[in-house]
């Protein structure tokens, strides 16, 4: 088995000792993740009319664009851990010290929603939410023996939702996929940037802000 097979299970064995809900599912999609506790500064989905994927619709991933904006900012060249409920604007950094994986720089660049086409070439069914990429740049600043792009945990990195949204992660998709998710596992040195594609599938109201929650800090980031 590869590496870039065995990381999603490491990381979903990880959640579970931290308590995330995980389950199996039938379209062999990835596990099913909770949403983030909720606190002053947590963001969560803005409804929307429609959820579904046009059939039809462009094979460019559609930007998901909040109606509020943050106004903290962290230095791109900053190695000083981002606090706890810190709101960010999308394209801004924030510095996550990891006990597995170190300390890492994380730019959240966009939240977008998938193609049609997404659907078939992930091999999930539509059915079972909308699909939505995350982009991002990840910074290995140091302290893991072996980092890579999907370093970061799938499960503490997503689009915000609600206790009454069901939500599964996919991780870093094996092979590009259409509108613009494309996945990255090479090994990384301490202080090189690379980026990185992660896919989930979201029931409901369309999210506009992404969370990194690891149940230690709890970072937003917003339009």
């Amino acid at each position: 088995m590869s590496v870039k097979q065995i990381r999603p299970i490491v990381a979903a064995s990880v959640a579970l000792v931290a308590a995330v809900a995980l389950s199996a599912c039938n379209d062999n999609s990835a596990p099913q993740v909770a949403p983030a506790p909720s606190s002053k500064t947590a963001s969560t989905a803005t409804p929307s009319t429609s959820t579904s994927t046009d059939p039809g619709a462009r094979e460019s991933a559609s930007p998901v664009t909040p109606k509020t904006s943050a106004s903290v900012a962290t230095g791109s060249t900053d190695t000083k851990v981002t606090p706890s409920g810190t709101v960010l604007k999308f394209g801004q950094p924030a510095v996550i010290k990891d006990d597995d994986e170190g300390t890492f720089r994380i730019v959240v660049k966009s939240l977008t929603k998938a193609p049609a086409s997404a659907y078939s070439a992930a091999n999930v069914n539509q059915s079972s939410g909308t699909m939505y990429y995350i982009n991002f740049d990840v910074t290995d600043l140091g302290g893991s023996q072996y980092f890579t792009p999907s370093s970061p945990n799938f499960l503490f990195l997503y689009p915000t939702f609600t206790s009454s949204q069901k939500a599964k992660s996919g991780g870093a998709p094996l092979n590009s996929l259409p509108g613009g998710c494309t996945p990255n596992d090479n090994t990384m040195t301490t202080g090189q940037t690379a980026s990185n594609c992660y896919y989930y599938q979201i029931t409901g109201a369309t999210p506009t802000t992404v969370t990194y929650n690891d149940y230690s800090i709890n970072l937003t980031w917003q339009s």
